[in-house]
């Protein structure tokens, strides 16, 4: 599953200094005053396989000479790279270049300015991520922590960053927006001076998750656990835990931890998270989709980011910490600086967990989205720790499908395409075999929805889930009974990829009155052009 991987969400542009490094990490945020550190302080270890592809970012102001943005793999430059011409503003994609990323690959980004000039200002940097296997996003969360208490426990949020040692870990939980693994835990120690074993990893429900690594005194570096894993099952709580053993008061550091939700139902989960955000009444807030937990109140524009995929978007989520604003309050996704479907209400003085259970939103590649918070217009300020949403790839682009020559209305439909689907000469539902078809029973319908246009059947990889309505002669699909003299003709096969064999059953009557039935099975080969599966005759 393709998925957006945000590598910067905040509430204002990201300003660099001409002439400079900075680096980002893949899936987090990297605060304002912290972009320009070594690496090591950005990179992340990847254990899910998979490709990078579709680098987007928004720069919003630049008077500065050509400047650079490339991911990073195992501390060296790829060729998924966008060149900012000097001067210019907008918004920068490279839709072209893909970086493979192998298990253990260590992941950052990085935006090399221009010299001269006063300003270069980012408002949001994006990657697509695709797994090889199911879907997996890695939640990142950084930050600036400085742990000195002995036998302490210190909650965090899963993504964005986490500068406050959080006693209290229901400040600090998210909700599930759908069931999963936690699995491959990591977490980079900037310094330590414990004196004893620092345990760091996941907690589930307000009890010990199942990752957790124990990191040894004055002990730093990267460190992971890539053999346990959490079980989830939707809104579970979520959050990291860092304990301390004994000690006089020494510094542990940890700057920055990640773990891999993996879903088998081409979901991912977007948070909004890190800082706990103060919202004032009757002042509206816009907030990124993902990263850190911050607002503007004046421009939009510095917050969203094109999404990159086509999705559904569902259960927007967040939790309210505390609430002295004496009116109604809501919360929405945005699609284009316009207000979606999926609201959240939270009335006077109320906190705890809100979710949209029930609305979804159709969401475009190109859209444009983050959430919006307006707070009622009496009392004072309500706090937010995170926002959230479920992105779903599959079923829920606006996509067509081209179909020639159909007569009888009955050769549509899949459930989960990126493809096109081209038939000629079809004159009475008989079609194209089948693969992976779930085809049961006699009475069938068809089923036409996320019909991506632009490529041809017979690209590989399909995932078909087909149903037949309005068959209008009684041909099955994969196993079709032919009209007298009729003619089947398919076409856009773009190469080798077969259907699987064409069984067509041929029943007709002869000269004298008696019924015969043919029974052909041709296989499909490779053609570029229309193949003629013949005409059925007397003879």
């Amino acid at each position: 599953m393709t998925q957006l991987m945000m590598a910067e969400g905040s509430a204002s542009p990201l300003s660099m200094a001409a002439a400079t490094v900075n680096y980002f990490y893949f899936g987090g945020m990297a605060n304002d005053s912290q972009s320009n550190l070594a690496e090591i302080r950005r990179q992340v270890t990847w254990e899910t396989p998979g490709t990078f592809s579709s680098a987007y970012l928004n720069v919003k102001s630049n008077d500065r000479a050509t400047s650079t943005f490339v991911s990073r793999l195992n501390a060296a430059s790829t060729n998924l790279a966008i060149s900012i011409t000097s001067s210019t503003t907008g918004d920068f994609s490279n839709l072209t270049n893909i970086d493979t990323i192998a298990a253990g690959d260590e992941v950052a980004a990085k935006i090399s300015t221009g010299s001269a000039g006063t300003t270069f200002n980012v408002g949001a940097i994006g990657v697509l991520f695709s797994a090889t296997t199911n879907a997996a996003s890695r939640l990142i969360a950084g930050g600036n922590l400085n742990i000195t208490t002995n036998n302490g426990t210190f909650f965090y949020t899963p993504v964005g960053p986490n500068s406050t040692n959080d006693a209290t870990e229901a400040r600090r939980q998210v909700k599930a927006k759908t069931a999963g693994t936690l699995a491959n835990f990591f977490v980079y120690v900037l310094t330590n001076g414990r004196t004893s074993a620092t345990s760091v990893g996941s907690r589930v429900n307000s009890l010990p998750g199942g990752l957790a690594v124990s990191i040894g005194s004055a002990a730093t570096g990267f460190f992971e656990d890539t053999v346990n894993s959490d079980t989830l099952v939707k809104n579970d709580l979520i959050c990291y835990f860092v304990s301390t053993g004994t000690g006089a008061g020494e510094s542990f550091a940890p700057s920055t931890m990640a773990v891999d939700l993996v879903t088998t139902n081409n979901s991912a989960q977007y948070i909004a998270g890190g800082g706990i955000q103060t919202f004032s009444a009757a002042t509206a807030g816009y907030v990124p989709l993902a990263g850190n937990m911050t607002t503007d109140t004046a421009t939009e524009a510095n917050i969203y980011i094109q999404a990159g995929v086509a999705m559904t978007a569902s259960d927007l989520g967040c939790r309210v910490q505390t609430n002295a604003v004496t009116a109604a309050t809501t919360i929405n996704l945005r699609i284009n600086s316009s207000t979606a479907t999926q609201s959240l209400s939270i009335s006077s003085s109320t906190t705890g967990f809100f979710d949209d259970a029930t609305n979804t939103d159709v969401i475009l590649s190109t859209d444009k989205i983050n959430y919006i918070v307006s707070p009622g217009a009496t009392g004072t300020t309500l706090t937010i720790p995170h926002i959230t949403i479920l992105g779903t790839v599959g079923g829920a682009a606006s996509q067509d499908i081209t179909c020639l020559g159909i007569s009888s209305a009955e050769a549509i439909g899949t459930h989960i395409f990126d493809l096109s689907l081209l038939l000629t000469g079809i004159d009475g539902a008989e079609a194209f075999g089948t693969l992976q078809l779930d085809l049961a029973g006699a009475s069938q319908e068809i089923t036409c929805v996320s019909i991506a246009s632009g490529e041809a059947v017979g690209i590989a990889n399909l995932d078909l889930n087909i149903l037949l309505a309005s068959i209008e002669s009684g041909e099955l699909f994969g196993d079709a009974i032919l009209n007298y003299n009729q003619t089947i003709e398919i076409a856009g096969i773009d190469g080798a990829e077969a259907f699987g064999a064409l069984v067509i059953t041929v029943e007709t009557e002869a000269a004298d009155g008696t019924t015969v039935i043919y029974h052909f099975r041709i296989p499909w080969r490779a053609q570029r052009k229309p193949w003629h599966y013949g005409t059925i005759s007397d003879d």
